[in-house]
């Protein structure tokens, strides 16, 4: 089933079973043979974020439940990071050089190119215990799944999402931040709380589908766009670190140059679905949401 609430009446038993679809999911995806280790990390990082999205959900009525599922998937996904993070870095100079097909010449470039691999591919060398990290996550996922059904939660109706008007207000604030310091640092905040975001109007949709659907495909755009951003951050930061590492002065700097001016496009590209999306402060906007909800309720009876 889509990651979506179905029966708002039926809260409790609704987040169990979304939860246990994710975890169920991650562990197939861990069993399953056509899918390399890099699929393999992608899916159980994602797996992990979107049940951290639905948990945040219930933090303010259930704390210490939140707490508990909160800190255990973010530490299930924090060792697969490395991986990710290198098979990022040479995405990201492909994308820069797809962006200035017409004014970078690829030739040029290839010292960078030839660096990030040979990053990648040693890293993925140094990585043996990738098998032993996967397995151990696969364990974590099944400890999760037999915890999952037995959640018992506090609360009742739309108290039990009082977590949505936290990570709507610490996104908006994060939007603002941006305005304020316009930072890597801001951007990939920012990006973070629009992912949980975007996650939680996922689950509402059912509220009002047209609108939220709207809403959803709205933040999912800027999500992306902010992670491109981030990935570009990223790359930048890495060659800066060590320039003399991936050529020449002038095609480094060329380069880096080239990368700044992507990261200053999408900067300008979110600004204004950033200034629509977050136009309401979180109180109102959670009213709004509240209203949607009471009135799906009302007619599921």
């Amino acid at each position: 089933m889509p990651y979506r609430i179905k029966k708002p009446h039926r809260l409790p038993a609704e987040f169990r079973r979304i939860a246990l679809e994710q975890v169920q999911r991650g562990i197939r995806e861990l069993d399953d043979p056509s899918l390399d280790e890099a699929d393999q990390v992608h899916q159980v990082r994602k797996r992990c974020k979107k049940v951290r999205g639905l948990v945040r959900l219930f933090r303010e009525t259930n704390p210490a439940r939140y707490r508990q599922e909160n800190d255990w998937f973010r530490d299930t996904a924090r060792p697969l990071s490395a991986l990710r993070d290198a098979e990022v870095l040479q995405a990201s100079y492909d994308k820069i050089m797809e962006a200035f097909t017409d004014a970078l010449q690829r030739q040029a470039f290839g010292s960078i190119r030839r660096r990030l691999t040979d990053d990648r591919k040693r890293l993925r060398e140094e990585q043996t215990d990738l098998p032993a990290r996967l397995a151990e996550a696969r364990q974590r996922l099944v400890t999760a799944a037999e915890r999952i059904e037995d959640w018992s939660l506090a609360g009742q109706g739309f108290s039990l999402l009082q977590g949505y008007q936290r990570t709507y207000g610490r996104a908006r604030d994060a939007w603002q931040t941006t305005h304020q310091q316009p930072t890597a640092e801001a951007f990939h905040e920012w990006r973070k709380r629009v992912k949980y975001h975007w996650y939680q109007t996922r689950l509402l949709q059912g509220a009002w589908s047209p609108v939220l659907h709207a809403r959803r495909q709205e933040l999912g755009e800027l999500a992306d766009a902010l992670g491109l951003e981030h990935d570009f951050a990223v790359l930048g930061q890495a060659i800066t670190a060590r320039p003399q590492a991936y050529g020449e002065p002038r095609e480094v700097q060329l380069f880096l140059a080239a990368v700044a001016k992507r990261r200053q496009e999408l900067q300008d590209r979110v600004a204004g679905r950033g200034r629509r999306l977050f136009a309401e402060k979180a109180d109102p906007h959670r009213r709004r949401v509240k209203q949607y909800w009471q009135a799906w309720r009302a007619e599921r009876g």
